[in-house]
């Protein structure tokens, strides 16, 4: 694992959280409040995934499947699946 395999997969985390967001539809001040936390939230996955992956998976090398796994989901249910994937 590089840290380049860690941040690509961070930025598919954040991207399948955005696309997955309920985001309010009416205009109000609460409603720009909801959005920005949740848009936080996204970040926030992100950083953790690539902080974690950076210490302790930079330099191993690539558990067979998780790895696959996490970059080809479509759903964050489908990260939960790669979750249970056993390391080889």
């Amino acid at each position: 694992m590089t840290e380049s395999d860690c941040k690509a997969v961070g930025e598919h985390l954040h991207a399948l959280w955005t696309a997955e967001a309920k985001f309010p539809d009416a205009a109000s001040p609460s409603a720009e409040k909801a959005v920005a936390v949740v848009k936080s939230e996204g970040q926030r996955l992100e950083e953790s995934f690539v902080t974690d992956c950076k210490r302790d998976l930079v330099g191993k090398p690539r558990a067979s499947g998780e790895f696959s796994c996490l970059s080809h989901a479509k759903t964050l249910a489908d990260v939960r699946t790669c979750a249970t994937i056993p390391a080889h």
